[in-house]
């Protein structure tokens, strides 16, 4: 499911796929906390809150990747706000190198390059 409000209330622990991937996985309440997957944040930003005041909506830009015909490196490289040709070394490595599931903390796993990038 895309809901992930509905996915909290039944599950203890999340994984977040994107055009068949694995992008992100934690335990349900830090996916929500602490999102770390630009796709997984753009989900969150897609539905309205559970509690407190009503925020405006946003979507995530561009459209799902043709499955017969992924993008090289990242699959979500195309619509990526992070994924700029402004860090040529890091722009290279999204669209060219598929990135690697790695905890970030523990129980919390991103595959991210930009995430790398923080880390290091």
């Amino acid at each position: 499911t895309h809901d992930l409000s509905l996915l909290l209330e039944f599950a203890d622990r999340i994984a977040i796929m994107y055009a068949g991937e694995l992008v992100e996985t934690a335990p349900a309440e830090r996916i929500f906390a602490s999102p770390q997957h630009p796709y997984t944040q753009g989900l969150l930003q897609s539905f309205p809150p559970l509690t407190g005041p009503l925020t405006r909506l946003t979507g995530i830009p561009g459209a799902p990747p043709d499955l017969r015909d992924l993008p090289r490196g990242c699959r979500f490289h195309p619509r990526c706000p992070h994924c700029s040709p402004d860090d040529p070394a890091l722009y290279a490595r999204q669209t060219t190198e598929p990135p690697v599931l790695r905890e970030v903390e523990p129980a919390h796993q991103v595959a991210c390059h930009l995430v790398e990038e923080r880390a290091s």
